[in-house]
């Protein structure tokens, strides 16, 4: 179904555990997260237009393809984790510290 997004532990996931977020997922996934919590989706560094993208095939190559994009930045991406790390802790102390974490705990530490 075109219209269905499915947010669950897994969408918390990476932010939890401090890591830059990248989502193999529906059509909008990323777009209805920004609309309901308060995340950082770090735009500067990761393109996320692949959220944009309603064909499911075409969706996944733009993710491999920004994958790959980013496998060849490393040094970059250390230098940006460093520099946005007060972001990156943001964005878990939003997800541990709000009442839907509660819901997800068991989930999201496994």
């Amino acid at each position: 179904i075109e219209d269905f997004l499915h947010i669950t532990e897994k969408s918390f996931k990476p932010f939890y555990f401090f890591q830059l977020p990248i989502f193999l997922a529906s059509y909008g996934h990323i777009k209805k997260m920004r609309e309901e919590y308060n995340l950082n989706f770090f735009d500067d560094l990761i393109d996320h237009s692949y959220d944009n993208e309603k064909d499911d095939a075409k969706r996944f190559h733009m993710v491999i393809a920004e994958i790959k994009r980013l496998s060849t930045m490393r040094e970059e991406i250390s230098i940006y984790y460093k520099n946005n790390i007060d972001k990156i802790i943001d964005n878990h102390n939003f997800v541990k510290n709000n009442n839907y974490y509660e819901i997800f705990k068991e989930y999201i530490l496994k």
